[in-house]
């Protein structure tokens, strides 16, 4: 069996890197320390990874969206239909939006990392958007999914006076 060894890491953002590809990139502070570190190794080899936290939000979005469609998640309407909505520029999501077919609707945020005052403040103003191009919307409920399991003070104070539900992927399960 081969000794394993030691190789430095570069983290990428771009969305299509394949081998052989040379690709510009700006090397932050993380990057150029591998970069050194593989120079001065014995086998002058780097990894070259994703970055998958970059990719994982649209991943958790379509789990959230699948547990509210399977009615595996505890929501306070009896969803008809399940899906995400952007707005006709494309500039503004709702990453979850079920409707219950009786005035009801519930709008959420996906966060792959943690869920802030500011999620809530633009969710509040897409779920009015969506309500208004809806029409006949009756009851609002918003939502924040966080990932990680964090939100910050200012939802927590939200959640409990009843503004907003908050769930985590331990929900999910």
């Amino acid at each position: 069996m081969s000794e394993a060894i030691s190789v430095p890491v570069v983290f990428v953002s771009e969305p299509i890197v394949l081998p052989t590809m040379v690709v510009p990139i700006e090397l932050d502070d993380a990057a150029r320390t591998a970069v050194d570190a593989a120079q001065a190794s014995e086998s002058g080899k780097l990894l070259i990874a994703p970055r998958l936290d970059d990719y994982m939000g649209g991943v958790f979005e379509q789990v959230c969206r699948q547990a509210v469609r399977a009615g595996g998640l505890e929501i306070p309407l009896a969803p008809v239909r399940v899906g995400e909505w952007w707005d006709a520029g494309s500039r503004e999501q709702v990453d979850v939006v079920a409707l219950d077919g009786d005035g009801g609707l519930f709008a959420a945020e996906c966060k792959w990392g943690p869920a802030t005052m500011q999620d809530l403040i633009t969710l509040e103003r897409r779920a009015g958007f969506l309500a208004a191009e809806l029409g006949g919307i009756r009851r609002t409920h918003l939502a924040l999914f966080s990932a990680r399991g964090m939100f910050d003070d200012g939802i927590i104070v939200a959640r409990d006076a009843g503004r907003v539900l908050c769930y985590t992927a331990t929900d999910l399960m």
